[in-house]
């Protein structure tokens, strides 16, 4: 079965037949929509970006990326922790609380 590269035309008309559906396994994976729809576009932008072979039949290759995608992100979120807006999120060595702060609001920005 030969691989092939896909036209931006064939990605487009994959994700208007197939985004819903895969959306909704994405999220499967993880409960956050803006995360599940941030999985989804990051496999289709890698299909835009070419360079990759597409088998014949790419629906089981585009739910097997998603699957990884989401996995992936799913076991990286692990590390992440959210941050409290009202507390302070830096404690600075010196005891310069100002300074502290300042970094805390330009991050803010």
């Amino acid at each position: 079965m030969p691989n092939r590269e896909l036209s931006a035309d064939c990605v487009k008309q994959l994700y208007d037949r197939h985004g819903a559906a895969l959306l909704a396994y994405a999220r499967s994976f993880v409960a956050d929509v803006a995360i599940a729809e941030d999985i989804i576009q990051q496999v289709f932008v890698k299909l835009l970006q070419g360079g990759i072979s597409m088998p014949e039949a790419p629906l089981p290759y585009l739910y097997r990326a998603v699957r990884n995608a989401a996995l992936n992100k799913r076991r990286n979120g692990r590390y992440e922790t959210p941050l409290d807006a009202e507390g302070p999120w830096f404690v600075h060595r010196g005891g310069d609380r100002e300074s502290a702060l300042a970094l805390q609001a330009a991050l803010a920005q």
